[in-house]
């Protein structure tokens, strides 16, 4: 599913185009292992055996700011659109916030793309900005 965030992103009117190695047969295990180094947590919802959405959570953010002891991010998430507007990420959100309380974390921080505007409209219904910055570019390899 991250590959799936990063093609989302790719699209317009974000055009953050993450490098991506060819697909491989052990692609999966790699993300994992990546995933499991850098300590990402990942809160899902399933229908049957399909994950369907994640919330991705990690103790540091983007800046500097967010370097706040009992402090977690969510930097990352997605849902499948045939899943979409059916109250999924603030299920997995609500959910999420509990564990997180009950181990003691006081505070809790988003990082989105603030030129992504789904991601604006949904964060700002539950954060209060406490940074914004804009980075506009386009990123394209060219072969």
């Amino acid at each position: 599913m991250g590959l799936l965030l990063d093609e989302h992103l790719a699209e317009s009117p974000i055009f953050i185009r993450h490098f991506q190695d060819k697909i491989e047969d052990s692609h999966e295990y790699k993300f994992a292992q990546w995933q499991i180094q850098g300590k990402y947590r990942y809160f899902a919802a399933k229908n049957g055996e399909d994950i369907i959405a994640y919330i991705r959570v990690h103790d540091e953010g983007e800046n500097f700011i967010g370097d706040v002891k009992n402090m977690k991010h969510i930097n990352g998430a997605y849902c499948f659109p045939e899943y979409r507007g059916q109250g999924i990420i603030q299920k997995i959100l609500n959910f999420l916030i509990k564990i997180l309380k009950g181990e003691n974390n006081q505070l809790l921080g988003v990082d989105f793309e603030s030129f992504n505007p789904t991601a604006s409209i949904f964060w700002l219904k539950y954060f209060t900005e406490y940074t914004h910055s804009v980075v506009r570019r386009i990123d394209y390899l060219f072969i």
